[in-house]
């Protein structure tokens, strides 16, 4: 009986071993990734489009920061470096001058593409620069009706996932598509944000509420740019104002976090400091 008991645990142990040995490790971490959406280049030869160049950059941008292992370069770091290299947007489109100023903005990935007019179709094209090899990680092309500017940014983030190692998930086109006059607002808002001007941004914002109360993505981000300004106070006042009026919106996660962050500022804050003098705000979108 002992030969036997003795015969079942071995193996009982080898079994176990052999399960250890080929039960699949726990998914590894995606590691931080630092990405430069630079605006597109307006190839129509209409100033009207210039505008869309920026805007479609800016939503790439958005889609890009809600990923929480994704920084996206400030839009006034971009020009900046661009003004110290006396270089435009437009030089961009060469590989080598993409990569060298993606470099120098200490960025893994540079997105950089033109939007042009073909038979009566507008055509975005994106490519996407790995900094480290100077390789090409991705290059897409969507072509859409100029009235279906929402869906060409959404099929633009989905193809440019694989390229840029991370699943984008794009402002909603419904929020888009419901109070034009609010979009253009919010989206002017999102080009403020990421340039770095972020009281410009909350003046766009507030339009856009104002014009169309159910955006909740503009609270969100009216937020996140009190925040950079130190104005922890006012970001609190319109996180509360999202959960209260949004219950079921998809970013109540996202406007849990930062109002913890929030707190934490507001009680670690001199009792002397003025209130917006709140330092550093939250940086994942820079």
């Amino acid at each position: 009986m002992r030969d036997i008991g003795s015969t079942i645990i071995a193996a009982g142990c080898f079994l176990a071993l052999a399960i250890g040995a080929t039960a699949p490790l726990p998914a590894a971490e995606p590691a931080p990734t630092t990405v430069c959406a630079a605006p597109l280049s307006n190839n129509t030869g209409e100033a009207s489009y210039d505008g869309l160049a920026e805007a479609v950059a800016d939503m790439l941008a958005v889609a890009l920061a809600e990923h929480k292992h994704v920084t996206v370069v400030e839009r006034r770091r971009l020009r900046e470096v661009l003004a110290e290299q006396k270089l435009t947007i437009v030089a961009l489109v060469d590989p080598g001058t993409a990569v060298r100023v993606g470099r120098l903005l200490k960025a893994d990935r540079i997105l950089v593409g033109g939007i042009i007019r073909q038979a009566g179709e507008l055509v975005v094209s994106v490519q996407a620069y790995e900094i480290a090899t100077a390789r090409l990680a991705g290059s897409v092309q969507v072509r859409r009706k100029p009235d279906q500017i929402p869906r060409l940014i959404e099929e633009l983030a989905g193809k440019l996932s694989q390229a840029v190692g991370v699943d984008l998930k794009p402002v909603d086109k419904k929020d888009l598509d419901r109070n034009p006059r609010a979009s253009s607002c919010f989206m002017r808002g999102l080009g403020y944000h990421f340039a770095g001007n972020h009281d410009r941004a909350v003046i766009e914002f507030m339009k856009a509420q104002d014009l169309e109360p159910t955006l909740d993505k503009a609270a969100y981000w009216m937020a996140r740019s009190f925040m950079k300004t130190g104005e922890f106070k006012h970001a609190h006042i319109e996180l509360e104002g999202l959960l209260r009026k949004h219950p079921k919106s998809a970013l109540r996660q996202e406007a849990e976090k930062l109002m913890a962050e929030c707190e934490k500022h507001l009680t670690t804050r001199p009792a002397s400091a003025p209130a917006g003098s709140g330092g550093k705000g939250e940086g994942k979108d820079s």
